[in-house]
């Protein structure tokens, strides 16, 4: 087995556990635009389903103090700006890093604005 085989494999055996829930990203696309006929500004979304898990992380923040922030982890590429929903917890994502074996994305861990 290759070992972006094994990778592939560890990384859904870490998505169909019990500590990955189901969850939804709901990206905004594009930019808002006027609707005469409901007479607002709209804005088109996507909702993308995912597997995620929720957990926190300390970063530096501007002034270099450590902070505690939510970080999101999912199976599904995510981007800045996306909101992830699991059960009733809702998190913006500020920054995405991308875990890639060798080039080949598998999971993505976004930390909270």
């Amino acid at each position: 087995m290759a070992f972006l085989d094994r990778m592939e494999a560890l990384k859904d055996r870490f998505v169909n556990s019990d500590k990955f829930t189901d969850a939804t990203i709901t990206r905004t696309s594009g930019a808002a635009t006027y609707d005469p006929i409901v007479g607002k500004t709209v804005t088109t979304s996507a909702t993308i389903p995912c597997r995620a898990v929720l957990g926190t992380i300390e970063v530096e923040n501007d002034r270099g103090a450590i902070v505690e922030k939510t970080a999101v982890t999912v199976n599904v590429a995510i981007k800045a700006g996306d909101v992830i929903t699991i059960g009733t917890t809702t998190v913006t994502i500020g920054t995405v890093k991308t875990t890639a074996p060798h080039g080949t994305a598998i999971l993505w861990k976004g930390v909270a604005k």
